[in-house]
């Protein structure tokens, strides 16, 4: 600033003053006016801003902690999951390890190698120590015969007679008896132990001695029980799933807070696997079990550790703060099969630690064997957390969310003290120069308001107004600056919006995938389930929908998602194979179910004049000028159809132009009558099209719109019906439910011959499908009924000729001679007298049981046969089942091959090959590239 500038300054400010000398002049008035109405809305805005970041903030601390904690819950969960089926798959390796013993020579020496081989490390022991406390071998009267205990042989004068339960282990075991009595072949105990009191395990450091009994009944040739073959699991090594480590009574309320650990339930709510080993149930020193803790027990037990617990009876102390459930409830749920998650209080230490709240996963162990059977389970995990380590990471970054706040509310409080600071002064010189500089900065301030901050510097000869002017350009710059790093963030968070989309697209699409490959039980249960949820859906099944083939089940395992959709579907299938009825059934599950039920059958109309066609889809007008159609117009099926469901039969038949009028409804469009005085109508329906012929291929020939045939669902939204040859493991269920038609009708019981019901799987049904089934059981039924024969044989078929049936016979026993080698004749033998039973033919055949060898071998063979039978599925199952065997056997072999045929496409359709090959010996390899290089390439 220079000397005359200085001056003028001066001599600005003198002047100005000078009203402050005399009492309330107008420029004080003014003064304090203007200031106080500038600086309010200010303040005002300060504090709203103030006020939306501590909102904000809540929000934001809200919505961690909650993120936090459902996704530490999921991991628990998950985890909880996974240890529950490393228990089981440890206990079936207890029961294979007793199959494994079964085996080798009832000799000390053998059972001591057996225990050598068979050791496991212990975490809490450091060490490696035998998996069996116990093997035994025990005659048919409780004598011991062989006993290795603690990986020594035990002298015969030490043997005792176990079925005196006074000599057992425990002085109170009955495991020889149970085991006797049972049922099946393996017999497994609960947990059978001695009880440790607090004081026990930690002053006098006792460790844990209990043991689970798997027992095996022996038997001689012929059948009777001889004895059993005993594994004592020692217990120590199930400690090890709950990660057990030895406390001290220091340590024992410090691990307690914490709040982390697992333990173990039994299938009766007994802790058998715990911390605290006070807990766990047992035995006292004359084999009694110990009182379990109840709301009876005196203080001084629990006090002194000498009660176990049994969760079912904990209700008056266990119960989930959240919707009161109590624990006997969440264990029920658990003995259904469900993971049940719970937030709790926990029993703590007495008269150390109240307890704390923490949130538990009880999954249940899988495992069926001997008692467990009741409710097949073992029991269950349970995963528990304070879930404070993982909050602490919310903690921490609302934490930093909060110093964010903090630091922004001092920079507008700043901010505001510095704008305040310019109406000051902006206000002291408003009296001589209130238009212009008011003018602009409101200009200023209107443009920052809307986000604009392109805002120049205000010039004036005042000093003042500049200083104020410099505090608005810094407010707009600085609010550009946050602006800026607003919209970053924004475009970030797009980002990852785009990112999770496209996430969500190939979720969506392994999801489809996953269904496209469900396996047959997977597929049966759904059914079950949908049955279940939709009851008109089993009437349906009786009635219109019959079969049970999997290629059937997997068109109902789309009906019932599709029902429930608006979208139009596109139904594939050559004539007769039900195309209507599967129509009539998606309509008849929808919300539409109570409207009407339409179908147009187009092939009727392919000749006639477009116009006709028109007519009858979309109504005449008032004045149409058509003979023999009322002149005051008629509805359309369009019209008709009104809320219900369209079925639009062989829609390859529409003419062009009508393929153009009918894809404007599709849409949801308006439309017009064919012809007549115009109007708008609007029609709610549901579109359902059906077609036996290759629409791609129409729409490469210019016969079918390219447009209608995307918006109709034809390359993706489509259920596809297969032909009944391709099912013919269901042609004997339509078949009797046909019969079973007529025989009501007629008051009759005529039944099929096993010869017909073999000629009806061998017909491929090329003429008509279901309708031509109906067809041929409806004529022979008829010549049956005439000549008063209570069975259908096969001389009322006359299309059955006997040169032909002996062609037939001949093929198969044509390619059966060679076909297979002496190895995979003699499996198909015994397969056959144990009538296809694996798990006795796996024992026969002297595979491991369980181990599914021998399925995948039939599995081969099958493919093989299929392949020699030039994919005849009727005849690949007489190789299967042999030219001189019950053809009883037949139609289930015939759906096992369908079922494979159908894996094989689906896994070879999605480049899996290599899943295809997994656990299939390799002399099939060729026949399962053979087979899906044959049904890729037929036409379906």
């Amino acid at each position: 600033m220079n000397l005359n500038s200085s001056k003028k300054n001066r001599f600005l400010t003198n002047i100005l003053m000078k009203p402050f000398n005399s009492g309330f002049s107008i420029f004080k008035v003014m003064l304090v006016v203007l200031a106080s109405f500038s600086l309010i809305p200010i303040i005002i805005l300060i504090f709203q801003s103030i006020s939306s970041l501590n909102t904000s903030k809540e929000l934001s601390n809200k919505s961690i902690e909650s993120t936090f904690k459902e996704q530490t819950t999921q991991i628990y969960k998950s985890y909880a999951q996974n240890l529950s089926k490393r228990v089981s798959d440890f206990l079936y390796s207890c029961e294979s390890d007793l199959q494994d013993l079964s085996s080798v020579a009832f000799t000390p020496r053998s059972f001591q190698l057996f225990d050598n081989n068979n050791l496991r490390w212990v975490n809490h022991l450091d060490k490696s120590i035998p998996l069996y406390k116990e093997i035994v071998l025990i005659d048919q009267n409780g004598n011991e015969k062989i006993k290795i205990s603690q990986n020594e042989i035990v002298p015969d004068y030490l043997l005792k007679n176990v079925r005196d339960k006074n000599n057992t282990t425990y002085l109170s075991e009955t495991y020889f008896d149970d085991a006797k009595n049972f049922a099946g072949d393996i017999y497994v105990t609960h947990l059978t132990s001695w009880y440790i009191s607090r004081y026990e395990q930690l002053v006098q450091k006792k460790s844990f001695d209990g043991v689970i009994r798997f027992c095996k009944k022996l038997k001689d040739k012929d059948g009777k029980f001889k004895g059993i073959l005993m594994l004592a699991l020692n217990y120590v090594h199930m400690l090890d799933f709950v990660d057990y480590n030895a406390i001290s009574e220091d340590s024992l309320v410090k691990r307690y807070k914490i709040g982390s650990y697992n333990y173990l339930v039994d299938d009766e709510g007994w802790i058998i696997a715990h911390q605290k080993l006070w807990d766990i149930k047992g035995l006292n020193k004359d084999g009694q079990e110990v009182e379990k803790l109840s709301q009876s027990t005196p203080s001084w037990k629990y006090e002194m550790g000498i009660i176990p617990i049994n969760l079912l009876h904990m209700d008056w102390k266990l119960r989930d703060i959240n919707n009161n459930e109590p624990m006997s409830s969440i264990l029920e749920r658990v003995r259904r099969g469900e993971t049940a998650i719970t937030t709790m209080k926990s029993m703590g230490v007495y008269n150390e630690n109240e307890g704390i709240i923490r949130t538990r996963t009880y999954a249940p162990i899988f495992y069926s064997s001997g008692p467990y059977s009741k409710y097949g389970i073992f029991g269950a995990v349970s995963v528990g957390t304070s879930l404070k380590k993982f909050l602490d990471n919310s903690q921490t970054l609302a934490k930093n969310l909060d110093e964010i706040n903090t630091k922004t509310k001092k920079e507008m409080i700043f901010i505001a003290i510095g704008i305040s600071i310019g109406v000051v002064f902006f206000s002291f010189f408003i009296a001589r120069w209130i238009a212009k500089p008011l003018t602009a900065l409101s200009v200023a301030l209107l443009k920052i308001g809307k986000a604009d901050y392109s805002v120049g510097n205000i010039n004036s000869s005042i000093e003042e107004i500049n200083i104020l002017s410099y505090g608005v350009k810094n407010l707009a710059d600085e609010l550009d600056v946050k602006d800026k790093k607003i919209n970053q963030t924004v475009i970030e968070l797009e980002s990852v919006n785009a990112k999770l989309a496209e996430t969500k697209k190939e979720l969506s699409a392994y999801l489809h995938h996953e269904f496209e490959i469900e396996t047959d039980v997977i597929l049966e249960e759904k059914i079950k389930s949908y049955e279940k949820e939709y009851p008109i859906l089993k009437k349906i099944r009786n009635e219109k929908l019959i079969g049970n083939s999997p290629q059937f089940l997997r068109v109902l395992r789309q009906i019932v998602p599709q029902s429930q959709m608006n979208l139009p579907i596109c139904i594939y299938g050559e004539s007769g194979v039900g195309k209507s009825a599967l129509a009539f059934v998606l309509h008849s599950l929808s919300s539409r179910s109570e409207k009407p039920f339409l179908t147009f059958e187009a092939a009727e109309f392919s000749a006639a004049d477009p116009m006709i066609v028109m007519g009858k889809l979309f109504g005449y007008g008032f004045g149409h000028g058509i003979a023999g159609i009322d002149k005051e117009g008629q509805n359309g099926i369009l019209e008709s159809c009104e809320g219900g469901t369209l079925l639009i039969d062989d829609v390859e038949a529409l003419p062009l132009e009508t393929q153009a009028q009918i894809l404007r409804v599709v849409d949801g469009l308006s439309f017009h009558p064919a012809a007549g005085k115009s109007r708008e109508i609007h029609s709610d329906l549901r579109f359902l099209f059906a077609t036996h012929i290759n629409l791609e291929q129409y729409v490469k020939e210019g016969l079918f719109r390219k447009d209608l045939f995307r918006r109709i669902g034809g390359s993706f939204n489509r259920i596809e019906i297969p032909p009944l040859r391709d099912r013919k493991s269901d042609i004997l269920m339509i078949a009797e439910y046909f019969l079973n038609r007529f025989n009501q009708k007629n008051n009759t019981a005529i039944n099929l011959t096993q010869v017909v019901k073999n000629h009806l799987l061998d017909l491929d049904y090329k003429e008509g499908n279901i309708g031509e089934l109906k067809i041929l059981i409806e004529v022979s039924y008829e010549n049956a009924r005439v000549e008063g024969n209570e069975f259908i044989t096969e001389k009322y078929f006359p299309i059955l000729k006997k040169e032909e049936k002996k062609v037939q016979i001949d093929r198969v026993q044509q390619i059966n001679n060679g076909l297979f080698n002496q190895d995979e004749l003699r499996k198909l033998e015994i397969l056959r007298n144990n009538f296809f039973r694996m798990d006795i033919s796996e024992e026969e055949l002297g595979f491991k049981k369980g181990s599914h060898t021998l399925s995948h071998h039939l599995k081969g063979m099958c493919l093989k046969a299929l392949c020699s039978a030039t994919f005849d599925v009727g005849n690949a199952a007489q190789l299967i089942i042999g030219p001189n065997n019950n053809n009883k056997q037949k139609p289930a072999i015939i759906q096992k091959i369908e079922g494979y045929i159908l894996n094989v496409r689906e896994k070879f359709q999605t480049e899996n090959e290599a899943a295809l090959q997994k656990n299939l010996p390799k002399e099939y390899h060729s026949y399962i590239k053979e087979t899906a290089l044959h049904f890729k390439n037929t036409t379906r």
